[in-house]
């Protein structure tokens, strides 16, 4: 993986926590932004509550939509940043 971070975010339906994983796989693929309800402060945290949420089928913490608040954007918006800053730096 060359690029994780998670950022807390909530939920703006349920107001609950919930994280988001910024991820990049290689210098070449596109980010990908994979949302759990819960708040989760380590990637081991929440690919092992992401697993399990994919195995038991009852339970559906997966976002199939990426609600944000304002704040939470601005999060966001950051942590592409740093994407961009640090993945993408040597391509130039």
């Amino acid at each position: 993986m060359v690029f994780q971070k998670l950022i807390l975010i909530s939920n703006p339906v349920t107001e609950a926590p919930a994280t988001a994983l910024i991820e990049v796989a290689s210098r070449y693929d596109a980010v990908a932004i994979t949302t759990l309800d819960g708040e989760y402060h380590t990637i081991e945290e929440f690919d092992d509550a992401l697993n399990e949420t994919i195995r038991d089928k009852t339970v559906d913490k997966i976002y199939n939509f990426f609600p944000m608040t304002l704040p939470d954007i601005h999060a966001l918006v950051e942590a592409l940043t740093e994407v961009l800053l640090e993945v993408y730096e040597g391509c130039a």
